[in-house]
Parts: C-alpha cells; structure tokens; sequence
C-alpha cells in the first residue's frame, strides 16, 4: 500500500497540513523545494516567516478567522522562494474531521496565482511541463476540466483501465464503475464538484482484465487567484488488499457474533470508549430489549439503580487500565424481576498490543447470592446465638471417670483450656451452698440412669457468682457403660436480667400510678389490645375485663364519640403520629379528662401497631380552669384599680355638659318669656341642651362598658376609633398632669377583630403608664404622642412615646413580669394584664428606649381582620 505522503509529494503545489492549534506538521516536497521548510523546520518556526512582512498580519488574521469558523477557506499572500524571490499564492485550508465530527487536521493547498510577469495559469495546467508531473505521480492520477470532462490520465492509469486516453474520454462511468457503487459515487462527486470542495471516496474500479479493485479516490481542486476551478486532480489509490481484509473481518466477526449468540450465556463488545456495538441475543430476550435499544450506553437503564454508579465506575476504571476485570451487579429481567450478575471483561489487542475491543460476558450467580446469604445468616444467627447463650458442651463417662469439655465450657468454668478436665473442676467452681444438691442430683442420675436438668451458682476465684443451667441426657454405646452429654449454658445475664425488669417494673408500675398515666398498644388489623394496670384505674373497669374499643367507647363522654371514631378510621389509615385529648364519663357521673399520645411502629410480623400512652389530665384542666378564672377577675380588679385614679377626669368631663344643661335651659326660659318670644333662639338652646346631656351620657356609657365584668365580645374595630374614646375619657387627666397628647391617627386603617372593651383596658393602660413616667419632668416639655399605622405582615399597631425617665435596657421585658413595677405605689399587674389581653388577640406587646435619646415607646400589634377592608395603599407606615 502506497503511503499517502508519497502521493502528496508528487502534487504540484505547495501541500501542508497541521494540528487543530494551526501548527504546521507537514509539507510536501514541493513546498520544502520550493521555500527551503521541512516538517522539522516547519515545527520549530512559523510558517509566518515565509510570507512578505507586508502580507503577514491580513494572512494571519485571515488563517484564524478560518480555524474559528471551522470551514474551508482561502488566504493570499506572496510567499518567499529559495532565492528570496516572492511570488503571489491562493492558499486554500480545508479541515479533516473524524467520525465524531471534530477536526482533527487541517490540509492546505498553496496555488501560485497569475500576475503580470507570468503566463495564463490555465495554458501552464495543460501544458507539456503540467502533464509531465502528472505523469510522475506515483499513483494513477487524472486531470479533469471544471465541466467534468476528461483531459489526462497519467501512465499508470493507462495501464490500469488498458485503454488510451481517447478511448477512455468516450467511456461512460458506468463502464469504469461497478454497478452497486455506481450511484453513491456520481452523486457524492457531482456533489463535491458543485461546492468546490475535496472529497474522498472508497469503491471499485474495473481493470483491464475485467476484475474489479477497491480504491480510494481523492479529488483536489486547483484555483486562479479569483478562487475559480481550473481543474480538478484525481488520485487513485489501491486499497483492494485493505478492504477484503476488511470485508473478510467482518464476516469473521458476523460470523464470531453468530456464534456467540448461540451461546447460552449473556455475551457483549464494546468499542474502546465502552459503548456496546454488539450484544447476543440470549442477553437479548433475557432483557426484552432489541439490538438498537441496547446499543451503546443503553445498557445502564436496566442496572438496578443502587448499583449503577458503582458498576459504571468500576467499568471506566477497567477500560483506563486496558487489564481484564469483573464486577457484581443486578439486572433487571424481562418481567421487571432483578438478579444478580457477576460481569466479566476482556480485552482484545492487535499485533502490537494495542487494545481494538472489549468482550466480556455476564454470568447469573442470583442463586449463589442468596446461598451466600443465608449462609451469612445462618453462621451469623448461629455465632449471636452462642454469645447470648453462653453455651459449652461436656461428655462424661461415669465407669472410667472420663471428662471431655468444650472451649466454651472452659471458658463458662473460667479455666484454661491446657488444664486437664475433670469432675474436680467442678467441684473446686461449685458454690458452697450448693455443692450437695448437685452431687446428690448426679449421682441418682447416675444411679437411675435419667436425664438431668439442674440449675446452680459458681463461684469464681475473683468472688463473682455465675448462674449455670445444665442439660444431661444418657447415651449408651456400649452395653453396661452409659455415658452422658451435657450442656453447660451461663444464665448470669438472664438472672440479673429478670431481677432487674422485676426492679423496672415495679418502679414503671409505681410512676405510672403518681403521674396517672398508662399505656397501650392496638393492632388495626387484628384488633389486639393491651394495657398497662394504670388504665384500668382512669377507666375504672375490672381488671379481669375483657379490653375492646367498644368498652372505652361506651366510657367516653357522649360529645366525644365522634371524635374517637375519627381517630380508629385515621389509625386504620397507618397515620404516623395521633394526639387529642377527650372526657370519661365515670359511673359515679364525675367526669375526667385524658390526654393520649400515640405513635405508629411495626412488630416482628411485620404488622401496623400502635404504642401509646394515656394520662388522667382532670387536675391540669380544672387548675387552668381555676386559673383563668382568677386572670379574669385579676383583668377586672386591674380595670377597677383605675377607677379611683380617673374619678376627677370623668367629674370634669360629666361637669361640663351639665353646666352646659343648665346654662342653655335658662337661656331658653328667658328667650321664651321675652315679648314677643324668641322662638328660634329657643329652639337652638334647646338643641344644645340635647347635645351636652349626649355628651354626658356619652361618657357614663364609656365608664360602665369599661370597668364591667362582661364576657369577651369579638367584633370588627377601627383602633383609632377604640384610642378617641380612651382619650376622651384621659383627657381632663392628661390636662391636670400637663401633658402636650400628640395624636397621629393613619387613614383607611385595616379594621382589627378583639374585645373593643379589652383593647380599650390596654390602651388606657398604656396612656396611664406614659403619663405618669413624665411626672417629674419639669425642664422639657411633657409630650405624649399615640400613634396608629399599618404593621408588618398584615398587622395593625398602636404606639405609645412619651419624654419620661427612660427605660433601661435590661428591664424592657422585665416590666412584663407579674408584680414586677417601678412605681412606688404600683401593683406590677398592669402591663403583665396587658400582654395577656395583647397575647389572646394573637398579636404581640413590646417596650423599648426612645429613639429620640430620652423617655420610652410601648407598642403592640394585633393581626387585620381577613373581613377588613383593603388598605390604603398609601397606608405603608411602619413601627
């Protein structure tokens, strides 16, 4: 086979090709005669340096702009001969890609281009000094005009068809072509003759002699300076050998692949990147999958998933080592069942080692696997059961006095295992206390000839007692001579055991019975239930009762029920976790309250069942009840202590609409005994003698809706609304202690649902607080400022700033804190009252230093009604 760089050399032009990166690693010998570089040269300095300095930088830019866009491509430049004469060349770049499409080289074709001192390019092609290189070409080689027409074949050609050149210009492809490559070839040559690009093409050319060889045919286009086609040079190189090697590999391995698929095992190969090109069709029907499915990385979709990142490493790690492995995963069959595979895999290498293929089979060990486990299992069920045991076995033959004991015997007697056996061991290990009862115990075994089964101490050199049960049975090989086996089991660990759960249990019993409670469990599915002695107490049923949920139903208060039917249905359903709390009605009429907690779990069946507990409550529940009975009348006593403190606003502001009642009522008797009377004036003091008795009663209503002792009405409320008419009611207070009140109300404020009258306690509180820390103020101003805006998180807030004494930072929430205050002659009940108010309107109350340097903000926060009105979007005040 000819080497391609021969044929390369034999062009007439100026031939190169390089790497990806643009690095020239080639030239022709055309090219090297021509500009004194080699390949060698050519790799150590750029081919740059053989340009003219003043066409450098357009062909540089030029050669990357064609290497970015990854086409073929163009570049002029004059390029300097031997003799340092320079001459204008077309170079023209074309990129070789692989099967994957990547470029892997770039093949350039330098053209010299017509100038003045030259003659037409086209009449130099064709001429005596053209042909005569043609000729030369080492292959069979042609020149064909741009419109497909033949215009030369060299000697070689010749000879290979056995025709001349005209009889061969009249031929017809079909003549030359064989018949099945025909198609393919016209249709990729015309193809490539129309873009006016190389191409490469493999297939079969008649000889002489009638026979057909394989070629490979390459076309190269030759260029003016405008980049028009002049002609077009093909070479033919024989790959006849090549190809039937080929061909004959390929029916071997149709042929290996055929056999391999009878094989009844699952049989692969895979490429050198790991992809599967072929999988035999046992591996085929034992995955349901077809040839195409399973091709390349498809294999991996019936890994079992907890195995396939493993497996796959694995794998990879195989293929970077070129040496033979194995792995163990789980396939997934047909019909969606997993087993277990133990993969292997081979690789193939040609003559010089290289590896060209990967083949490799995968064997089913699903049955070993599970023999593997229970084995496993068996050892490991049989070595945990010889360490809880704590077994050792002893053969003992009466007649002859004969011991034989096991190691765990030795180590049961705490003897070591070079001490020569005997009964004397036993007898030296044997407590005191019961060292006759076991002699008697053996000898009438000996005597009788029974079995045994006796229950002893052992004490150890170090004064630690062990428990031992011992097993003998009598076997008699030999007439006359009985011997005995015996099992020696160490029940130490059980005897502490059973004395400490006896220990346990007593205690479990005694604090259930303190903190009232008990426990159970309950299987949906069989209806099984158990409780602890405790429950049968809360219940106050017979412990001799038969457990059903019927009983603890028709124990439950009557309103209940419902709710203990929801929780059967929600245990049937395997909810995980239950919680509520319900009333017994005893027979007595009393009634209790029980809080039960359960939890789901799984017994060793593999059965839902529910453990639980369940407390008796009644004295917790009558204890909140008792103490939010006491919170109320605590709020109330709260209200009532304001009282004294407001009497003289409330005078003042109830003074002033009487005087008003009385100066307007003798204004009216006078306008009316005038002459004639003055009826109108009349009737507009009466008018506003109906106006100030409102008022009047105006401010009574507010004081008795105030301080009564009414139950929580919860409705819409403007908190702005709610703070007028706590400052209404302030006001003469305020006045009388020299207050400055600034009020900043927000607009469209998002109504809030509460108690008007509980929010009123608060906010007058507050006010009160406020005021009273400003009263020893006297080098500033008094100002009280209250405040209303929207929150965060749809909340509405109220706040309160005042230029008092301050608050210090450590006690910001300790004024919160029952009976905790900084008055002299406070309760401390106030503000603790006020966050319990704020807290059950499901909002928060807050205090903090002044931002402003001096006095205190107390502030709180209660959410908007989903009911209010939408806000104000100009409404966007924070505290």
């Amino acid at each position: 086979m000819i080497n391609p760089n021969r044929v390369l050399d034999a062009l007439p032009a100026l031939v190169w090709t390089a790497g990806p990166d643009g690095r020239v690693n080639f030239v022709n010998r055309w090219c090297s005669e021509f500009t004194g570089l080699s390949t060698e040269s050519g790799s150590r300095r750029p081919w740059r340096v053989v340009i003219h300095p003043h066409d450098r930088r357009a062909s540089f830019e030029q050669w990357r702009s064609v290497r970015a866009s990854g086409q073929a491509g163009a570049i002029e430049a004059r390029v300097r001969r031997q003799d340092g004469q320079y001459r204008m060349f077309l170079i023209q770049a074309s990129p070789v890609r692989d099967d994957a499409g990547q470029i892997v080289q770039w093949c350039g074709l330098g053209q010299e281009i017509e100038d003045a001192n030259h003659g037409d390019i086209d009449g130099r092609l064709m001429g005596p000094e053209f042909q005569s290189i043609v000729d030369n070409i080492a292959v069979p080689a042609a020149v064909i005009a741009p419109n497909g027409e033949l215009e030369h074949l060299n000697q070689l050609s010749l000879e290979f068809f056995g025709r001349s050149l005209q009889e061969l210009k009249g031929w017809r492809a079909s003549d030359i072509v064989h018949p099945d490559d025909l198609a393919e070839t016209v249709i990729y040559q015309a193809n490539a003759h129309r873009e006016g690009r190389e191409y490469n093409i493999e297939n079969r050319h008649r000889r002489a002699d009638g026979v057909y060889r394989w070629h490979n045919v390459r076309g190269f286009p030759l260029r003016d300076s405008q980049g028009q086609i002049l002609r077009w040079i093909h070479l033919r190189m024989d790959i006849d050998e090549r190809k039937r090697a080929e061909l004959e590999l390929a029916r071997s391995e149709q042929k290996l692949q055929s056999i391999v698929s009878t094989i009844p095992t699952l049989a692969w190969s895979t490429r050198l990147d790991g992809s599967a090109d072929f999988i035999n069709q046992h591996y085929l029907d034992y995955l349901g999958l077809s040839h195409e499915q399973a091709r390349g990385w498809a294999w991996q979709t019936v890994v079992h998933p907890d195995d396939l990142e493993d497996l796959t490493m694995r794998w990879l790690t195989v293929l970077e080592s070129g040496q033979p492995g194995e792995a163990e995963a789980r396939l997934r069959r047909h019909d969606g069942t997993y087993r277990w595979f133990l993969c292997r895999a081979h690789p193939m290498r040609d003559e010089t080692g290289r590896v060209v293929k990967w083949y490799g089979t995968n064997t089913d060990i699903d049955d070993l696997k599970r023999t593997e486990r229970e084995l496993r299992r068996q050892k490991a069920l049989m070595g945990q059961a010889q360490r809880l045991s704590q077994t050792g076995s002893l053969w003992w033959k009466p007649s002859t006095g004969e011991v034989s004991l096991s190691d765990q015997g030795y180590r049961i007697l705490e003897y070591p295992r070079t001490f020569e056996p005997s009964l004397a061991m036993f007898q030296e290990r044997c407590h005191p206390d019961d060292i006759d009862i076991v002699w008697d115990v053996a000898l009438r075994m000996v005597r009788e000839g029974g079995n045994l089964e006796l229950e002893f101490r052992l004490l150890m050199p170090s004064g630690v007692v062990k428990h031992i049960h011992v097993v003998a049975e009598k076997i008699e090989i030999t007439a006359g001579e009985p011997k005995f086996i015996a099992a020696l089991t160490d029940v130490s660990e059980r005897k502490r055991s059973a004395q400490a759960l006896e220990r346990s249990e007593a205690f479990l019993a005694e604090g259930q019975h303190l903190a009232r409670m008990g426990n159970f469990s309950w299987s949906p599915r069989t209806g099984d239930l158990a409780w602890s002695r405790p429950l049968y107490r809360i219940f106050e049923v017979s412990t001799d009762t038969v457990l059903t949920l019927d009983l603890i139903k028709s124990r439950l208060h009557p309103d209940d029920a419902p709710l203990h039917d929801e929780i059967v249905r929600r245990m049937r359903r395997g909810v995980a976790h239950l919680e509520y709390k319900h009333r017994i009605l005893a027979p007595d009429e009393s009634v209790k309250h029980v809080h039960m907690v359960a939890h789901r779990s799984r017994c060793e069946s593999g059965d839902l069942r529910y453990i639980g507990a369940i407390r008796d409550v009644t004295q917790e529940h009558l204890a909140e009840e008792a103490l939010s009975r006491a919170r109320a009348q605590l709020t109330r006593v709260a209200r009532v202590s304001s009282l004294g403190a407001l009497t003289a606003s409330i005078a003042h502001e109830v003074n002033q609409p009487l005087a008003g009642i009385v100066t307007n009522a003798s204004a009216c008797l006078r306008m009316l005994a005038i002459e004639p009377p003055d009826l109108e004036g009349a009737r507009e003091t009466a008018r506003r003698t109906i106006r100030d008795g409102n008022r009047a009663a105006e401010v009574i209503v507010r004081l008795r809706a105030l301080f009564s002792n009414r139950a929580s009405t919860i409705e819409l409320i403007d908190l702005s609304e709610v703070a007028r008419e706590v400052i209404a009611l302030l006001r003469g207070e305020l006045s009388g202690a020299r207050v400055i009140l600034r009020v900043e109300f927000a607009d469209n404020l998002p109504l809030v649902s509460g108690d008007r009258v509980q929010l009123q306690q608060v906010i007058l509180n507050l006010l009160r607080n406020a005021a009273e820390a400003m009263n020893e103020v006297e080098n500033r101003p008094r100002l009280l400022t209250i405040r209303t805006a929207c929150g965060e998180d749809d909340h509405v807030c109220l706040l309160v700033r005042d230029t008092g004494i301050g608050l210090p930072a450590e006690e910001s929430e300790r004024i919160f804190d029952p009976f905790y205050t900084t008055k002299r002659d406070g309760m401390g009940m106030g503000l603790s009252v006020s966050r319990s108010i704020i807290e059950s309107h499901n909002g928060r109350l807050w205090a903090e230093r002044n931002d402003l340097g001096r006095g205190a903000l107390v502030a709180f926060s209660v959410p908007a009604s989903r009911q209010s009105p939408p806000a104000d979007p100009n409404c966007t005040d924070s505290p």
